[in-house]
């Protein structure tokens, strides 16, 4: 005689086997009458991702900024100059900002700190400079304006950096993952000490990545690549007048990040500044008396806003 709990097992195996399978697309369409099989198959299909409305789009002057083409990469001489329509959030939160001042590099200050980089881009060595697709951005900013941000103006740059910044922190990951294939990565000699950086170096135990996005918006035009421009100053004076030069490519780009983050200024001195600040930045991050280095930076011209007095 069978237990109690064989014929249960028995009684389940046999109800499973002649159940019906489960109403799949391909069944439900076959299923359905002629004049419904279309609807059918639409109702299940899955939502279309909605077009990005223009107050949210960052779009490129040149090329595909969707693709991110040599045409695209080629036109972010400077800055990075980006096209953006007259009615774009960002000119409610920030009235004073002109549509010349919207440039790859402000996205890189405001919206770098709130992505979550995945494996992939944070721990490739070499990968330190690099700067994030338009469209991220963008899909980032309509997230945070669906989600309830705020689009009462701000005093400047940094404020709103703060405000993208800690609302972000409450999206799901989803929205916030940053992986390689979203970047245009920079590349850097090999003999360069930025060869041996990669962009985890630069948060150590922070929350977010705002040291590395900081010391991203420092290097002059760094995005059409590190000869031109301003930029063999600036990865000068990136290395401090303490470090041995000697040492191991790791160890010295160690000592390097070591020192960027320890000299970059706190707040309220954290400002984004204008372009022609950025190489006096640099130089005064090298200055070895931290009181030199406070000074300095009550001197410097902010974009967005008023210098602090």
């Amino acid at each position: 005689m069978w237990t109690a709990l064989e014929c249960s097992l028995v009684c389940g195996a046999i109800a499973e086997t002649l159940s019906p399978p489960p109403q799949h697309l391909t069944r439900r369409h076959c299923l359905a009458p002629p004049s419904r099989r279309r609807s059918c198959f639409f109702a299940r299909m899955p939502p279309r991702v909605a077009k990005l409305p223009a107050e949210v789009l960052f779009n490129g002057t040149a090329g595909d900024h969707r693709k991110l083409d040599a045409a695209f990469r080629a036109s972010l001489v400077g800055e990075g100059p980006l096209a953006v329509d007259p009615v774009h959030w960002i000119f409610t939160v920030l009235p004073s900002l002109s549509p010349a001042a919207v440039t790859m590099r402000l996205l890189v200050f405001v919206f770098l700190p709130a992505f979550v980089f995945a494996d992939d881009l944070d721990q490739e060595v070499g990968s330190v400079l690099f700067y994030p697709a338009p469209l991220c951005c963008s899909r980032l900013l309509h997230r945070l304006i669906k989600e309830g941000m705020s689009a009462e103006p701000v005093p400047d740059v940094r404020a709103l950096r703060a405000r993208v910044l800690s609302h972000s922190a409450m999206l799901p990951l989803a929205f916030r993952l940053l992986a390689r294939a979203s970047v245009v990565v920079v590349k850097v000699p090999p003999s360069s000490v930025l060869a041996s950086m990669f962009p985890l170096m630069f948060r150590g135990a922070d929350e977010h990545n705002g040291a590395l996005a900081t010391f991203l918006a420092t290097l002059p035009g760094y995005f059409t690549g590190v000869a031109r421009g301003l930029m063999p100053a600036a990865l000068a004076a990136v290395v401090p007048s303490s470090a041995t030069l000697t040492d191991p490519p790791s160890l010295l780009a160690l000592t390097c990040v070591s020192h960027i983050r320890g000299t970059q200024p706190a707040p309220p001195f954290d400002s984004f500044l204008a372009f022609g600040e950025l190489i006096p930045e640099l130089l005064r991050m090298r200055m070895l008396s931290a009181e030199e280095r406070f000074v300095q930076s009550r001197t410097s011209s902010v974009i967005g806003g008023k210098p602090l007095q």
